[in-house]
């Protein structure tokens, strides 16, 4: 006579097999046009290229610093100019605090016909 509780025991001995993950935006379903299928790729080209440029103005700005760590200016400049660029912006300030004042140490300013 079997026991109704030794049926579960079975089956939750089962290897249980892991979760097929997708990323976020991705849409798993059957029948998705070409259309949303262009869409999805579109727009993981465009974070792909932003991340790119990310980690491109990072990588500037750590080989200034590993070049001239004395050289402040330097590294303000590049972080100013990286800022402008990525953000697409016209002009990028930054300001450091001493305790007392604040100072303006790097700044970016683009003229009309530079941009």
């Amino acid at each position: 006579m079997r026991r109704r509780g030794a049926e579960k025991e079975n089956r939750s001995r089962k290897a249980a097999r892991p979760k097929r993950r997708i990323g976020p935006g991705v849409t798993h379903r059957r029948g998705a046009s070409t259309a949303d299928l262009q869409e999805q790729l579109d727009h993981r080209t465009r974070e792909l290229s932003e991340t790119l440029e990310q980690q491109t103005a990072t990588a500037e700005i750590l080989r200034i610093i590993s070049s001239s760590p004395t050289d402040v200016q330097r590294v303000f400049d590049t972080i100013v100019r990286n800022f402008v660029s990525l953000c697409g912006s016209i002009s990028g300030t930054i300001f450091t605090f001493d305790g007392k004042l604040v100072h303006s140490c790097g700044r970016l300013w683009l003229f009309a016909g530079a941009a």
